[in-house]
């Protein structure tokens, strides 16, 4: 892990991808999506649900628990973790299959359990009241682990601004459902889901 080749960037330039594309020199790290399991958790915990309590039976999938103490029902699978992939639990998995599906799209967006999520991360970031350029401030660092740039807070506040013209509604009601707009946008986005 402290290797010069783990520790590189996504980063990339004209010139080395035109040498080698494919990255077969590891001249740059690879992106990758989060496995199924690590975009549940990554959810719960930037929500602030998640419950890092260790050990125990499992607890049913409805529960906040790190997803590697819940039950998997074979015959009921959970939404979010099957159409990311996670393996049946049948049999042995030496390599788990990567997707990318308009049914990953779907589910975060239609999803009943995404919009509750991104109705208790908005009630948390709004606590206080706090303004638009403090919002994206606290959501991008918990989401995106970084500052929003200039540019960034700019559009948040014109988001949230518009997502209140949108929803016919003012004051705390229009701005409450303009952040639970605002955070399922970002619990949807690229970075959010891929390891850069």
């Amino acid at each position: 892990m402290t290797s010069q080749a783990y520790r590189q960037s996504t980063q990339s330039t004209a010139e080395a991808t035109t040498k080698d594309p494919l990255n077969r020199l590891l001249w740059r790290q690879s992106v990758r999506r989060l496995d199924a399991e690590q975009v549940r958790d990554a959810i719960l915990a930037a929500t602030g649900e998640l419950n890092l309590a260790s050990g125990g039976p499992s607890v049913d999938p409805k529960e906040p628990r790190r997803t590697i103490f819940t039950r998997l029902y074979r015959n009921r699978r959970d939404p979010l973790l099957d159409v990311f992939d996670v393996p049946d639990g049948i049999a042995s998995t030496p390599q788990r299959n990567v997707t990318t599906t308009p049914l990953q799209s779907l589910l975060m967006m239609n999803n009943p359990w995404m919009i509750e999520r991104a109705r208790v991360l908005a009630a948390r970031v709004n606590q206080g009241s706090p303004d638009d350029a403090a919002i994206a401030q606290s959501l991008f660092q918990r989401l995106l682990a970084r500052p929003p740039s200039d540019d960034e807070r700019n559009k948040v506040a014109e988001f949230i601004q518009a997502t209140m013209q949108r929803h016919s509604e003012s004051g705390d009601a229009g701005r409450q459902a303009a952040l639970i707009d605002l955070c399922h946008v970002l619990l949807n986005a690229n970075e959010f889901l891929f390891v850069h």
